[in-house]
């Protein structure tokens, strides 16, 4: 919803500055000009890409407009169940409890338990299926900044073609001459407007969103390893929730912040 909302925002701003400098918003509304921009940045991403990476753009982009709605406590509570159960009844009897895990990654790295891996082993496959992830995730933030630089690009290469043929009809009336030069400038403009109201900022919400998943996921690896070492679900609850804490932490925390900031004013 920021997403939607910063770059509606963001349209609103410099169309409107049209309006106040005693222009018009549409004059800008050139489908020439976007498809110079967007299709040459595009293309030139293409170049140095695969199909298969361009051919997720709208998925990509769809992903950055919405909102992650992780449920926190459900996961924590999830995992202490899970180690609860494993002590006392065995890890192996968690195969049973598999169809309560939606979550893909929760579930395989479960699995990993169940299947009775070292606790050193569990580590070193967790974090080669982080990598992989952070990996892919980072290929898709690339693209995304790759297209914010090459459509400036395009947008100048746009304006200088318009130019050109723009001052090879130099015989034309001088105020048809000044208007088309004027117009001339408009790729440029979607050149700069894309980058800094669309790529970015969707290279950024999908870091954003990239960055609370592993933070997720990380809590996923480490309540299952409380698992696999055989941990007391107290302390494996007390560990997860240290991630995200409570109101009611939040409020110690800031207490505890107010009282040292005092006592140093004395």
């Amino acid at each position: 919803m920021n997403t939607f909302i910063g770059i509606f925002l963001g349209i609103v701003i410099v169309f409107s500055s049209f309006y106040f400098e005693g222009g018009s918003p549409y004059w800008v509304l050139s489908w020439t000009a976007m498809l110079v921009v967007i299709g040459g940045a595009i293309l030139a991403t293409l170049a140095g890409s695969n199909w298969n990476e361009i051919k997720k753009l709208p998925k990509l982009i769809r992903i950055a407009f919405t909102t992650n709605n992780y449920d926190y406590t459900k996961q924590i509570n999830l995992l202490v169940y899970l180690s609860t159960k494993a002590r006392k009844d065995g890890v192996l009897t968690l195969e049973s409890e598999l169809d309560k895990v939606k979550d893909p990654f929760l579930k395989k790295i479960l699995q990993y338990a169940i299947d009775g891996v070292e606790a050193e082993t569990y580590e070193k496959l967790c974090e080669t299926e982080l990598n992989y992830i952070t990996d892919r995730h980072e290929t898709y933030i690339d693209l995304f900044q790759r297209l914010a630089g090459f459509s400036p690009t395009m947008g100048v290469l746009g304006t200088i073609i318009a130019l050109i043929t723009t001052l090879a009809n130099a015989a034309e009336e001088p105020n048809l001459l000044i208007r088309k030069i004027a117009f001339a400038f408009i790729t440029t403009f979607w050149g700069i407007f894309m980058a800094n109201f669309f790529w970015l900022p969707i290279a950024d919400k999908l870091r954003n969103k990239h960055n609370e998943e592993m933070q997720v996921f990380q809590m996923m690896v480490d309540g299952v390893y409380g698992i696999v070492v055989g941990e007391v679900p107290s302390v494996i609850r007390a560990r997860l929730s240290g991630f995200y804490p409570t109101q009611e932490q939040f409020k110690i925390l800031n207490e505890r912040a107010k009282f040292k900031s005092l006592k140093k004013g004395d």
